[in-house]
């Protein structure tokens, strides 16, 4: 459904039990992103399954750098209804140290020279690659500690995670370790859109962790906030112009609902079935060290869940408006998402920020110093790359000057 011009928005009024329309001139998708597509997340567990990205890709926008999705190296692991709760960095910046099973301090291992302090996806995948080797802890983690700080300290500059812990797992962490590992916690890519935050339609525009080229390929953690707060600025200020100048007669969505508008709303049978085994093969075939084959088969995978999904066995013919239409969209979104996913990541044969390739372990700037994006073609997917454009002027000479890019640590 390539539309060249928007005029609305449908939405689900679950407690009414009704569809909402809202007639506008401009829209601004501020939608969040897509890491609740992998089985463990800091997300909370019905948001960011690609939504605003599947709706803003569905009428007509380009995606680009999809495959970059950030993972934070600790999340927690226990008790179950808390897998995925971020454990802040602000942990290892006090001073905590991370160990596996065995009571190794691992990190002198994979970034000797900042240990703990490295940037996330180097940490994330030390953690990654301890738990895969056997060194982890029972519930899949391994050891964060503070137990050798004073616990006046971490009750003065860590007190909500000392609250989290003992609310949640029932562990004093002043005298006990926490056990952690890697949780799908942002998403770099997104919507494509210009300086102002249009996108390629007209009236439709992002801002958030909906859109992507803000972070590159590894974003800094606290850089979302300043994200939101100055392109919500300019995303604001786009559309309320767009909107003060455009006739009213381009509008036209009620004309639309009266000659039976197609609003795209479905019940699958069991949507809940469905989202859990995207999450599953999403965790297992493209998340935080990826390869060929791994992600061919996750390919297989995600294609076969969506003829599955959209086969006439699996709609029903009538429904009401409740909490299934809900978890449809979820699913619905999410296949759009992971397939995107899933075929950018095999395109890109190298490695860069958050986007780790087992078989393509370096850097490659000659070969994919690229944005890759994704754009409708039929029922398809169609990928294609371009050169990213750099800036010029004073800050592009400040940073070469002033700052040292971290690159890839490969480690066996």
């Amino acid at each position: 459904m390539v539309v060249e011009h928007i005029k609305g928005a449908t939405g689900i009024d679950v407690k009414k039990k009704k569809i909402a329309m809202f007639e506008c001139k401009s829209l601004i998708f501020a939608a969040g992103g897509y890491t609740r597509v992998y089985a463990v997340s800091s997300s909370r567990i019905f948001e960011n399954y690609g939504e605003g990205v599947a709706l803003a890709y569905e009428a007509g926008a380009d995606l680009v750098d999809i495959e970059m999705v950030q993972f934070h190296p600790t999340g927690m692991v226990w008790p179950r209804k808390a897998v995925g709760t971020l454990a802040t960095e602000a942990i290892r910046g006090e001073g905590g140290i991370l160990l596996n099973s065995k009571g190794e301090r691992f990190m002198k291992n994979y970034y000797p020279e900042r240990m703990e302090l490295g940037p996330r996806d180097v940490v994330a995948r030390a953690i990654f690659n301890e738990i895969a080797s056997g060194r982890g802890t029972k519930h899949g983690g391994i050891w964060l500690d503070v137990t050798h700080l004073p616990k006046a300290k971490i009750l003065e500059r860590l007190p909500t995670m000392y609250k989290q812990f003992k609310q949640l797992d029932g562990i004093d962490i002043s005298k006990e370790k926490m056990e952690v590992a890697p949780t799908a916690h942002y998403s770099m890519g997104g919507v494509q859109v210009a300086r102002d935050c249009k996108t390629k339609i007209r009236g439709l525009f992002a801002v958030g962790e909906v859109i992507s080229q803000i972070h590159g390929a590894n974003r800094l953690g606290g850089n979302s906030l300043l994200d939101t707060v100055v392109f919500g600025k300019i995303a604001g200020r786009a559309a309320a112009t767009l909107a003060k100048n455009l006739k009213p007669q381009l509008l036209g969505l009620s004309a639309n609902r009266q000659n039976g508008f197609d609003y795209g709303i479905f019940v699958a049978k069991d949507p809940i079935k469905f989202r859990t085994e995207i999450e599953k093969l999403m965790k297992d075939s493209a998340g935080i060290i990826r390869e060929a084959g791994k992600l061919q088969e996750g390919l297989k995978k995600i294609l076969k869940l969506k003829k599955e999904f959209y086969s006439k066995d699996n709609i029903l013919k009538k429904f009401k408006i409740n909490e299934n239409v809900v978890r449809t969209w979820e699913v619905k979104s999410a296949i759009v998402v992971c397939e995107a996913i899933i075929r950018s990541a095999l395109m890109r044969q190298e490695s860069r920020g958050a986007h780790y390739r087992f078989d393509f372990p370096k850097l490659d700037d000659k070969k994919w110093k690229l944005n890759i994006y994704c754009k409708q073609k039929g029922n398809g997917i169609a990928l294609f790359k371009r050169r990213v454009r750099e800036g010029k002027g004073p800050l592009e000479d400040f940073l070469k000057a002033h700052v040292k890019a971290e690159h890839h640590r490969e480690f066996e």
